[in-house]
């Protein structure tokens, strides 16, 4: 039933979820996207072959602006999660098949989160001490990311300030080009996952989060890579739908609702 209606229209959501997924449904279709409810998003029905989504994630269409061909992908993606465990499995599920391909990997999160992500990892038989050797592997700290781009408001915290695009770009960018160097895969890519727009999320700065999503995407257009941000889902609260969320979805490629 679900295959049959997604071939004559692109949602599809069971009525006794209505009440928590139709507003997303029809905000999703009203942009062109495709949306399954949760139920059903095991089953592969979103797995289109230019947008695979990672296991158990809502996925948005890639967007046209975005460089991409059959062989190397350059996205910048988000996931909303409601639970850490499942941002940190999809960090893992993220990070796990660039390493393997030879290829670099940039980890920018707190402290509890990298470790969380390095344990995942090492448990699937990474050797993460050798890629960090060899420069394919690199894991910052979120928070001396957010003080190192922004610039603090008078009498402020670096937090409450606005992003350096100059900063941002340069010193971010080189750390690409970098690890971009080290990557010995068939087709040489970085990806990059991280916390610092989210973070400034979280302490309450919405348009310095909202204006690092938009210097990242520069990022991705100009040194090409593959990067995943994570919000918590309940930090939104009521504005799911709303302009915020609206906001962050539109800096993105590929949406994703766990």
């Amino acid at each position: 039933m679900v295959e049959e209606a997604l071939g004559t229209g692109e949602g599809y959501v069971v009525k006794r979820d209505a009440g928590r997924e139709l507003l997303a449904a029809v905000t999703a279709v009203v942009r062109g996207e495709r949306f399954v409810g949760n139920r059903f998003i095991s089953h592969g029905f979103l797995e289109r072959p230019e947008n695979r989504a990672p296991d158990g994630v809502r996925s948005k269409g890639v967007s046209a602006s975005v460089q991409q061909d059959k062989d190397n992908v350059y996205r910048h993606e988000v996931v909303f999660y409601s639970d850490d465990r499942y941002f940190l499995d999809s960090l893992a599920q993220f990070v796990e098949p660039a390493l393997k391909a030879g290829n670099a990997a940039i980890v920018v999160a707190n402290q509890s989160h990298r470790n969380s992500v390095l344990s995942r990892l090492q448990a699937k038989g990474m050797d993460i001490a050798a890629a960090a050797e060899q420069g394919r592997y690199t894991a910052l700290d979120s928070a001396d990311a957010v003080a190192t781009l922004m610039v603090p408001a008078p009498g402020g915290t670096a937090s409450a300030g606005t992003p350096d695009p100059a900063r941002l770009l340069r010193g971010f960018g080189d750390l690409l080009l970098a690890a971009a160097k080290t990557a010995k895969g068939k087709h040489p890519r970085v990806v990059a996952c991280g916390q610092i727009a989210p973070l400034l999320w979280a302490q309450g700065n919405a348009e310095a989060a909202i204006q690092v999503e938009q210097h990242t995407t520069s990022l991705v257009e100009t040194h090409g890579a593959h990067i995943l941000c994570g919000y918590p889902l309940d930090s939104f609260q009521s504005d799911i739908g709303g302009s915020m969320f609206e906001r962050i979805c539109a800096e993105h490629s590929a949406v994703y609702i766990r």
